[in-house]
């Protein structure tokens, strides 16, 4: 139902994600597993220790009503990157 959704509050967004999974069934994705979560986690652990070495301009989009992912880290690589800009979008969802 589009009401209890996390991900978006526009319909016709909302809608158009459920033609296309009602048309292509294998692009719905499940939770993440823990090895996915873990792989992740260790290829990107060098990138996240050099946020100050960033050198490309980066705007970073940070929703308000975030359910899925930690905020704090785009934080930290925005308040380190020297070229990054953050922008806060209060009622956006993931």
């Amino acid at each position: 139902d589009f009401e209890k959704n996390t991900f978006t509050t526009s319909k016709a967004r909302y809608d158009m994600a459920m033609d296309i999974y009602d048309y292509f069934p294998q692009t719905r994705l499940g939770g993440v597993t823990f090895r996915w979560l873990s792989e992740i986690m260790k290829g990107t652990a060098p990138l996240r220790k050099k946020y100050d070495d960033f050198k490309i301009p980066m705007r970073v989009f940070h929703a308000g009503l975030e359910y899925y992912s930690e905020p704090k880290e785009m934080v930290k690589l925005c308040d380190r990157a020297p070229y990054c800009k953050r922008i806060f979008l209060p009622t956006s969802k993931h």
